[in-house]
């Protein structure tokens, strides 16, 4: 994959099939216009992704896009959405970006489309365009999750209500928060149940503070002896394979407040040190909110309760922990 991240200085040589938006999830609609356009590929013709940059917190880091689209398209551009974009009517986009700039012959849009200056432009104008110039335009319908239409508006909201199995349906995967383990005070070692502890990256939306039912997965060690997961083997790709476990989202109350929002897990049957690696979190379901408990105790025997939930429900599931 060629990745862009300035389409000022960016000419395609070949013919394009294109498709574009904010893409800031990677959600099963996004997946399906990828699918499309995919379909157009060739050796004379490249899959193009251009995806708008609009800042904020997102469903995805930009690493994280990266990551997915690796294997998906041969060009992914990254645009900040600048004065000079959004100010741009839509006929300018079309004939001096889309046509000029990126060849392209075959262009992919959902049916509620809109670029361009104050969103002017939709589908009616591409139709248009699409005969001046001479591309293909096809317009893929929205697709729903029981009645509902995906966006990543919706998938934002669900995340904030702490309705993660809604969110990780329309995204097509399990929600996942990363980062590099830190040392904490230690007291879920004390109490029996160590962890994992990661600040989330600030540009990613954090689910409601609260318990989870999860996946984690560890960056390969440096050395055969070094903390590794009971049981586990490393597949031919030195990555880690998935493993189970519980999730603290939040600010710890009880023990020691954090001013920013830790992710703490608990993997089943975790042996060793992690400090320094990196991990990934990945959000199953639902538990229950953060709570301050009175006492260390009290909090111990609520974890318990917790982590018995977690299997019970990952059991019902057919997972072994």
């Amino acid at each position: 994959m060629e990745y862009i991240s300035n389409i000022r200085d960016y000419k395609s040589k070949n013919k394009t099939a294109i498709t574009l938006g904010k893409f800031d999830g990677f959600h099963r609609g996004h997946q399906l216009l990828i699918d499309k356009i995919k379909k157009h590929s060739s050796a004379e013709v490249d899959s193009l992704l251009l995806a708008f940059d609009i800042g904020g917190r997102g469903l995805l880091t930009e690493e994280e896009q990266k990551e997915k689209m690796r294997e998906e398209v041969d060009v992914f551009i990254s645009c900040p959405l600048s004065d000079e974009i959004k100010k741009m009517s839509p006929e300018k986009f079309v004939e001096e970006v889309l046509v000029e700039k990126l060849n392209v012959k075959y262009l992919v849009v959902g049916s509620d489309f809109h670029f361009g200056c104050e969103r002017s432009g939709n589908v009616g104008l591409l139709e248009e365009c699409s005969e001046k110039f001479g591309f293909h335009l096809e317009v893929i319908p929205k697709m729903t999750v029981d009645g509902r239409e995906i966006s990543s508006t919706i998938i934002k909201e669900a995340l904030e209500e702490g309705e993660i199995h809604l969110a990780n349906q329309m995204l097509g995967y399990d929600y996942e928060l990363s980062g590099v383990v830190m040392e904490g005070n230690k007291l879920g070692r004390r109490l029996g149940f160590p962890t994992l502890n990661i600040v989330p990256d600030k540009r990613k939306v954090i689910p409601r503070y609260g318990v989870y039912g999860c996946k984690v997965e560890l960056e390969r060690p440096k050395s055969s002896d070094e903390g590794c997961l009971s049981g586990e083997v490393v597949d031919s790709l030195g990555e880690w394979k998935e493993n189970y476990g519980i999730c603290n989202i939040g600010t710890k109350p009880t023990a020691a407040p954090a001013g920013e929002p830790m992710a703490e897990s608990h993997v089943f049957d975790f042996q060793g040190e992690a400090y320094g690696k990196k991990t990934k979190v990945k959000l199953l379901f639902f538990v229950r909110p953060e709570k301050k408990f009175n006492s260390v105790e009290e909090l111990k025997k609520q974890i318990e309760r917790d982590i018995g939930v977690v299997k019970a429900a990952l059991s019902s599931l057919d997972i072994e922990e």
